[in-house]
């Protein structure tokens, strides 16, 4: 997938008239046409299972970007899926308010069944997630995250806890507004319990986002939060890897924002 716009055909078959503009953040992927945006798929019945099942949720205090179908019906033409625009903007100090729209989110997700396309996802972000979760090996002969890799694997127990859909990149698809409630983008499902979803936020606040290590204190709600953060942490670190076997992206520099926040935490766990 590459930064092209959608053909005049795909735009033809959404009801899009005007001239696609790429938009930023995401995967640099995403253009918007009027008040309709455009996102090429990676994969046909992912994005028909996506559709569907954000179209029948019951959105008590969040919005959606509602999927719009083709002229034919279908959610998916030429390779391209399309929404309407939804209005809003990322706050990245707004972390409860974050966690909170995660959990209102998942709770509307928590009897939708498990879509066997999961099983067939192995880019590197699904990859990482079977890797956190034990059901593939830690890379531990990595020469710069190895050890530390290692110690978060010797505090790991087992997770006894139920597993249901979860949008796993939720902080980074929250928009806000306003006027409105939050906005959730850009669905990439995973199944995992529900808590996993904010444990992920929670990491990427910390290492990302500079935010005070009292923002733990956000996970006390959640069951065995300390072993959901510490396979957060594992994920995504491990995504930094794969993107490299996989993409040949050096990330290394990435890999390195970890270590001083892996340490803290490693020494809060034990402590």
């Amino acid at each position: 997938m590459g930064k092209k716009p959608p053909p005049y055909f795909v735009l033809n078959a959404f009801g899009a008239n005007d001239e696609p503009v790429l938009l930023a953040g995401g995967q640099g992927i995403a253009h918007r046409s009027g008040n309709i945006v455009f996102k090429p798929t990676r994969n046909e019945e992912e994005s028909v299972w996506i559709a569907e099942t954000l179209i029948g949720l019951d959105c008590v205090n969040f919005r959606i970007a509602e999927p719009i179908r083709a002229n034919n019906g279908q959610w998916v033409s030429h390779g391209w899926t399309a929404s309407k625009y939804i209005e809003g903007h990322h706050d990245f100090t707004r972390w409860r308010d974050i966690i909170r729209t995660s959990a209102f989110f998942h709770a509307a997700l928590k009897n939708v069944p498990r879509p066997i396309f999961l099983d067939e996802n192995d880019d590197p972000w699904a990859v990482a997630d079977r890797i956190a979760w034990h059901e593939l090996p830690l890379p531990l002969d990595h020469p710069l995250i190895g050890a530390p890799l290692q110690k978060l694997d010797n505090l790991c127990v087992d997770v006894n806890l139920t597993s249901q859909i979860i949008h796993g990149d939720i902080a980074g698809n929250i928009l806000f507004h306003d006027n409105r409630a939050p906005a959730i983008i850009d669905f990439c499902p995973y199944w995992r319990p529900a808590g996993f979803a904010a444990s992920i936020a929670i990491a990427d606040a910390l290492v990302w986002h500079d935010a005070d290590e009292s923002l733990i204190s956000l996970g006390n709600d959640i069951p065995m939060f300390d072993q959901l953060l510490m396979r957060a942490f594992i994920r995504r670190i491990c995504e930094l890897i794969e993107i490299k076997r996989q993409c040949h992206e050096d990330r290394t520099a990435d890999i390195i924002k970890y270590l001083p926040v892996i340490d803290r935490f490693v020494n809060r766990v034990r402590s």
